[in-house]
């Protein structure tokens, strides 16, 4: 589990800077058959980015080899 906050800027605008730094540490130190689940203040299509993406740069596949949701 890792928790952060979701800033907001000026505009009201979710800051991801920690979201993102979080995500990138998550799939640093991922496994085969782990169940990763995003739940935060992102965009639609945040966990695909910062997850799933990044994951499969690793050579993991999700749905097969990790597991990837978002709530």
């Amino acid at each position: 589990m890792s928790c952060g906050p979701t800033t907001i800027d000026d505009h009201q605008n979710p800051d991801l800077t920690a979201l993102r730094s979080a995500c990138l540490a998550v799939v640093e130190q991922s496994r085969e058959g782990q169940v990763l689940i995003l739940t935060s203040t992102g965009y639609a299509g945040s966990t695909r980015k910062m997850l799933s993406e990044p994951l499969m740069d690793r050579g993991f596949i999700p749905g097969e080899t990790i597991y990837v949701a978002s709530s």
